[in-house]
């Protein structure tokens, strides 16, 4: 006798199954979610990013938001992206240098979004290294 369990428990996992596979914004349409509410919170969300969790659901979900973000509002999030990624260029002559503490996880887990983000085009690629070229100037 089929009490329905089965059929509930395949179509859950079915589900579950998609999830994992999918990245969470990639199924969306493009229309139905604001993605740009999230630009004041560039900064924040991104300083949250991590390789060492980079499994956890709450990573993988926080680098699709990131990378979505940066293609569509490449000139409010690279600038940020690049903030995080130079984070640990403290020059030795700043007052307090030595007391700096530098995460070097957030550091890495960003750069590996900028490489990932400059794998996607060659505009984009070029946007990105400019955009380090100009943030160079400044050190």
């Amino acid at each position: 006798m089929n009490t329905g369990g089965e059929l509930f428990d395949s179509a859950t996992t079915t589900k579950r199954d998609s999830i994992r596979r999918d990245p969470p914004f990639s199924r969306m349409e493009s229309n139905s979610f604001p993605i740009g509410v999230f630009l004041p919170l560039v900064y924040q969300l991104a300083s949250r990013l991590s390789v060492a969790k980079k499994q956890s659901r709450f990573q993988i979900l926080l680098h699709d938001l990131l990378y979505q973000m940066t293609l569509q509002y490449p000139d409010h999030c690279i600038w940020q992206l690049l903030a995080l990624a130079n984070g640990d260029r403290i020059p030795s002559n700043q007052r307090n240098a030595a007391n700096y503490v530098v995460d070097q996880d957030k550091v890495q887990a960003v750069n590996l979004l900028l490489d990932k983000l400059g794998k996607t085009n060659k505009a984009f690629a070029q946007l990105i290294t400019e955009s380090k070229q100009l943030s160079e100037a400044y050190y």
